[in-house]
């Protein structure tokens, strides 16, 4: 299945004695290694921590993969385990063939798919809710942007982002990567209203898909809600 950025791949499964025993984290104290594939490229290793990885309930491993946010967009990546991966306590070895989730029924490969990209509805920061700013002045809005794991893109991270204001006639910002306050975590657009901008309220919204970082990661999913009003008189 399709499995986002900045979200974890998992996947469970046993490993057995030839008698068809369960290894256990008793049997290997010191865990082993899971490799990440994508088709035939090793993209990182896994180590498996016998007392948190290991469910003492069902006698399964679990391996977890929190993906990067500029991870390869693709499909056929797969968890592996290589040969001899694995050393138990008394010296045994294995497996003698590599064993993928892309060939197992139940697990199968999965895709990774870019980030969808939250926004939050921007808050207006100038002027005061239903306040009047003159023309030719400046108007300002600020609001959050994160990933799925509700980290922030940050100005590191920055592509571009677009803001509409949307009134009596729609105008578009579009914001710098100088636009961020790290110490806050909030992007700040900011919009000179043009000496014959139509007179009447309006607000900040940021549409669907306005926001892209520099990993082709995008969003918000649809479009935010918009700030509180203001209004704009003659200068």
């Amino acid at each position: 299945g399709d499995v986002q950025r900045m979200t974890t791949a998992e996947a469970e499964f046993y490993v057995t004695y030839p008698s068809g025993a369960y290894v256990t984290s008793a049997d290997v104290p010191t865990g082993f290694k899971v490799s990440v594939y994508y088709n035939t490229t090793k993209v990182t290793e896994i180590t498996l921590d016998p007392l948190t990885d290991f469910s003492v309930a069902t006698n399964r491993w679990k391996v977890s993969w929190k993906i990067p946010k500029g991870a390869l967009e693709g499909i056929n990546y797969a968890f592996n385990v290589t040969v001899d991966a694995i050393t138990d306590a008394y010296g045994n070895k294995g497996p003698e063939e590599y064993a993928s989730s892309g060939e197992d029924l139940s697990l199968g490969f999965f895709n990774v798919i870019p980030a969808v990209l939250t926004v939050t509805t921007p808050s207006l920061v100038y002027p005061g809710a239903g306040a009047t700013l003159q023309r030719t002045l400046e108007a300002r809005a600020s609001f959050q942007v994160k990933y799925p794991d509700d980290s922030p893109v940050t100005d590191e991270d920055f592509e571009w982002i677009n803001v509409t204001i949307t009134g009596p006639a729609a105008f578009k910002v579009s914001l710098t990567a100088d636009a961020y306050n790290p110490a806050v975590g909030l992007w700040l657009a900011s919009w000179d209203i043009p000496y014959n901008a139509t007179l009447g309220a309006y607000s900040f919204q940021v549409k669907a898909d306005s926001v892209t970082d520099k990993y082709g990661n995008k969003g918000p999913a649809s479009d935010t809600g918009t700030s509180a009003t203001f209004n704009i008189g003659k200068a």
